[in-house]
């Protein structure tokens, strides 16, 4: 068959703005955020350097693992409007199907799977590059808006296209409050009104989000990236299970699905998901602190470092790269966000002392010991000597500690003290005013630890079999021994075996 015939070359007026790409190394340099790049530095007042210091960054340099996730989202959006190529008859009324299913069944329609769904978890913890990583990689979309002129061949007056969407779990957990958040995104990129408009056709949640679904649809919605999954916002929120199902309908609806978040947050998709298959096909990103996990080998700080280290606003060069790199691993634990805050710190202690124009290792040092670091000290030091122990504190909400402390070979106590768990914040003094008896946890209460024990155990399962062998017995070996055993019985009588 000629190339030009292929369905993979058909004319698509949906891709022909996305970029082409020759190589990996032209992906990077996409990817790439450098918010200094083109600022003369030297000429910044103290004023304007402190300003840059104190101001939201996010520099990437990208590794490995942020080109893997950049190029998935990149497939994932093409595979999705290849599917709905205006230019083929069984595209048009693909998405006239959606668009006409959305408006007038609602969510109930996309309780089964549409063709085109695909769905992509960023799991990890606090600081490690997620939110940057998806953010960079919406750059190899190109344009986020495309505004389309008559196309005979697509049957089109006029059409416009909402290439990708990014939003933020709402954060009580709360369907209504997550599709108001989509309109405001999508009324943001087309300077539209269905944030108010849509709510009042659509007076139910199921029907507003079905005309929600239907709208991304007929926008051509290439790919939708939801940030900011937690634990207390889709397992242990009041409304945690209408989420988790919205979600589901989400993956189901033929629009390409990216969730990014706590891996605590996650837990309950492969007991509801009724095709956990297409969690598979895209396996999910696990972001880990650098060194972390894996070999010395497989340690991507000296990208991070470079990222991180680019960001610098004092007008000499810093003393020693090397030392500054070594010391600022060990006091952030490899962990970029800290490193990031570290290094930040650190230049407006030199700026404000005034004694010298130029960073130092010891800078970096102090910037470790002052107060201001006292929350997430022992989060550095947990990560940079392998101790558990000085992670407990955000066992349940944030980190997996109990998967870590497997890898490293460590074992956890199982009575743990709440002075661990709970310290005391710096300069705070409790003041003794006797006993009022103990508090009997309420029913609301008990459920919401219930679910936080069992979300526990289950990403503890997840992150074990995604680092096991095949063959190894944790992993599926006891089923497959009950299926073995299932097998005897049915041959006994006369039945066909089954795979494990």
């Amino acid at each position: 068959m000629p190339t030009e015939s292929h369905w993979f070359r058909v004319a698509n007026p949906l891709t022909d703005h996305m970029p082409r790409f020759l190589g990996l190394e032209d992906v990077a340099r996409v990817m790439i955020n450098d918010p200094l790049d083109g600022l003369d530095v030297s000429s910044l007042s103290i004023l304007e350097q402190d300003e840059l210091l104190v101001a939201e960054k996010m520099p990437l340099r990208p590794t490995s693992q942020n080109l893997r996730v950049g190029l998935t989202i990149l497939g994932m959006t093409n595979g999705s409007l290849r599917l709905r190529n205006p230019n083929s008859p069984s595209g048009r009324a693909f998405v006239d199907k959606m668009v006409e299913a959305g408006q007038l069944e609602g969510l109930k329609y996309f309780n089964k799977p549409q063709a085109g769904s695909a769905t992509l978890l960023v799991l990890g913890g606090t600081g490690t590059a997620k939110t940057v990583t998806i953010k960079q990689a919406q750059r190899l979309l190109g344009p986020q808006v495309i505004r389309h002129q008559r196309n005979e061949a697509a049957l089109w007056v006029a059409s416009t296209q909402l290439v990708y969407l990014f939003v933020a779990m709402s954060h009580d957990g709360s369907r209504g409050g997550l599709l108001v958040g989509i309109l405001l995104a999508i009324d943001r990129a087309l300077d539209t009104s269905h944030a108010i408009d849509m709510p009042k056709k659509f007076k139910t949640i199921e029907r507003l989000a079905g005309a929600v679904i239907a709208l991304m649809h007929s926008l051509y919605l290439g790919i939708l990236l939801i940030d900011e999954c937690q634990l207390r916002n889709l397992v242990t929120s009041d409304q945690a299970e209408l989420m988790q199902m919205f979600l589901l309908n989400l993956m189901n609806s033929g629009i390409p699905l990216v969730l990014v978040g706590n891996p605590y947050a996650f837990t309950w998709m492969a007991d509801l998901s009724q095709d956990a298959r297409r969690l598979t096909e895209r396996p999910p990103e696990f972001f880990h602190p650098c060194g972390a996990i894996g070999t010395p080998e497989e340690d991507d700080w000296d990208v991070v470092f470079d990222g991180v280290s680019a960001y610098y606003v004092l007008h000499s060069p810093p003393q020693s790269l090397v030392e500054c790199s070594n010391v600022l691993k060990r006091c952030s634990g490899g962990v970029p966000g800290l490193a990031l805050a570290l290094w930040c710190t650190a230049q407006r202690q030199v700026l404000h002392g005034q004694e010298r124009t130029y960073l130092r290792a010891e800078d970096i040092i102090t910037a470790y010991s002052d107060s201001g670091f006292d929350a997430m000290r022992d989060l550095a030091d947990g990560f940079a000597n392998k101790d558990p122990m000085r992670m407990l504190r955000w066992r349940d909400e944030d980190v997996p500690v109990d998967f870590y402390a497997a890898a490293w070979g460590r074992v956890l106590p199982d009575v743990i003290p709440d002075a661990v768990t709970n310290p005391m914040p710096a300069g705070v003094l409790v003041e003794q005013r006797g006993s009022k008896g103990i508090k009997t946890p309420s029913g609301k209460a008990k459920l919401k630890a219930k679910k936080t024990r069992e979300a526990n155990k289950q990403l503890q399962r997840d992150l074990l079999n995604q680092n096991l062998k095949a063959e190894d017995m944790r992993k599926k070996g006891i089923q497959n021994q009950a299926m073995k055993g299932l097998d005897a019985m049915l041959a006994e009588y006369g039945g066909k075996k089954l795979k494990p």
